[in-house]
């Protein structure tokens, strides 16, 4: 088979993480086994975090 279109490596960004236990973060509390997402892309963007 040959390919004709350009080939791109597959990037994520966003990690789906379930927490352990109770958190509290920037005044929100997130309980145990929530599920969370994490953007990838964006980390080390927020200047004020």
């Amino acid at each position: 088979m040959e390919l004709t279109e350009p080939q791109h490596a597959l990037v994520v960004h966003l990690a789906r993480r379930i927490t352990l236990h109770p958190l509290l973060m920037a005044e929100l509390a997130i309980p145990a086994g929530s599920v969370v997402l994490a953007s990838l892309a964006g980390a080390n963007r927020d200047e004020e975090f």
